[in-house]
């Protein structure tokens, strides 16, 4: 990764949150080292340490102190970056004071969000690392009824760390879960403005902490420390999913954090050394009606319940999904009423074949292979089965029948132009495999 081309080769999910972090001053303390290494202070959830080597190139290594490792790079680094390219820009170096003024001479981007001390000074790296040693010798000495009473001091400046820590070392996780929440609706609030709505800057400030939060689950997952995990997770997805509708989250800061809370219990799902009590907690909480109708507004609930196919490993764990999605997604997942499915609204259908996917994909782990292709052509008048229906005869090379599902598709959805191209271009793929010159000419004259 190049300097001069990060912005190319970076998550714009990544990128767009280290903007927000960089433009809200969260950059501080910068230091410029021997060997153009730049380091600094990003203030996220809590202050991290961030450190960048440019080589003559330009070409970037890259720490950070922060538990987010899903992906290359977090952005705590990207916000330093975008310090670093502020200052080249400027002709300042990175680490020295610069600029023309508007607070860039302290450090900052411009906003009056200096990184220096009050007088202007850039704080050196190494009276850093001698403090922290220094604190760390102190801590080390003090009596357990001491390092009580200076914890105890700190949350009663602080609310928001007392409900972290009791969220760790909480002895139930229904305790966890409630100050977790604590935590993320404290931030909400500092967040509102005084009408209480929380506008653009600050929702992304708002899902950044949440998504600091899923990080650090994240790590605790990679740890196989599922148990600690999960109530971070719950936390994020009903805390952040009531909050955004108080939010301008048009950058997409929380709801980017609650999908990758879902994300996560997905990777929990899947992985092969899942506890099996942890599998049979994460089926309480996926099938909770409280969560999925919190969840429900952007289609969050079914993202969550696509998670437990993966979890069920019996036949009354495979009942109890099917009862769900029935009283979840109502009449519309119930496969006797196909015809009123099809009459009936469009939201109604769109429900329809989310119940029916989740039932397929559960199905695939459970039932026989004629059971499955049972279900799939019992379902073909929803587009995704059809699908399957059609790719299954063009591999298998059965071209009559699979011209007379695309035609059975084509009177289906006369009304709608889309679905009726789509059907027609399989008609097309279809004399296209068999040599069907003659019909190539009609279905491509009619696809166009």
């Amino acid at each position: 990764m190049n300097i001069d081309t990060f912005e190319l080769e970076i998550e714009e999910k990544i990128l767009d949150r280290g903007y927000d972090y960089w433009q809200s001053g969260s950059v501080q303390k910068i230091v410029h080292s021997e060997g153009n290494r730049i380091t600094a202070v990003v203030m996220g959830s809590e202050p991290y340490r961030v450190s960048i080597e440019l080589d003559k190139k330009g070409d970037i290594t890259h720490s950070c102190t922060c538990p987010y490792d899903y992906g290359p790079i977090c952005k705590h680094v990207v916000a330093l970056l975008y310090e670093i390219e502020e200052r080249q820009l400027n002709n300042s170096e990175p680490g020295e004071q610069g600029g023309d003024g508007g607070g860039e001479s302290d450090g900052g981007n411009g906003n009056g969000n200096g990184n220096g001390n009050e007088n202007g000074d850039i704080e050196v790296e190494g009276e850093d690392r001698d403090d922290l040693s220094r604190l760390e010798e102190i801590l080390g000495n003090l009596e357990a009824r001491e390092l009580r009473a200076l914890v105890l001091e700190h949350v009663r400046h602080d609310l928001s760390w007392g409900n972290d820590l009791l969220g760790r070392y909480s002895e139930s996780d229904e305790e966890s879960y409630h100050h977790y929440c604590a935590m993320l609706e404290e931030q909400l609030d500092a967040c509102r403005g005084r009408h209480g709505y929380i506008d653009y800057h600050q929702a992304s400030m708002a899902g950044d902490e949440a998504s600091d939060m899923v990080d650090r689950a994240r790590v605790l997952i990679g740890d196989q420390k599922f148990d600690q995990a999960i109530p971070m997770l719950h936390a994020v997805c009903t805390v952040m999913a009531e909050g955004i509708e108080e939010a301008d989250d048009s950058d997409g800061s929380i709801g980017g954090a609650i999908e990758d809370a879902i994300d996560c219990f997905q990777e929990m799902a899947v992985d092969p050394d899942l506890p099996d009590a942890i599998r049979i907690r994460l089926i309480s909480l996926l099938t909770d009606q409280e969560l999925l109708s919190t969840l429900s507004d952007y289609s969050w609930d079914s993202n969550l319940l696509s998670i437990l196919p993966h979890l069920v490993e019996t036949a009354e764990e495979e009942k109890q999904v099917l009862s769900l999605l029935a009283d979840h997604y109502g009449a519309a997942a119930d496969s006797s009423v196909d015809e009123g499915v099809r009459q009936g609204s469009w939201n109604r259908s769109y429900m329809a074949e989310e119940a029916a996917r989740i039932m397929l994909a559960l199905f695939q782990r459970r039932r026989s292979p004629a059971e499955i292709e049972a279900f799939i052509r019992a379902h073909t008048y929803m587009p995704s089965f059809r699908r399957l229906v059609l790719q299954q005869h063009l591999e298998r090379g059965e071209y009559q029948e699979l011209y007379r599902e695309a035609e059975e598709g084509i009177i289906q959805d006369a009304g709608l132009p889309g679905l009726v191209r789509e059907w027609t271009g399989w008609i097309l793929k279809g004399a296209q495999a068999s040599g069907d010159t003659d019909r190539v000419r009609e279905s491509a004259w009619k696809a166009r």
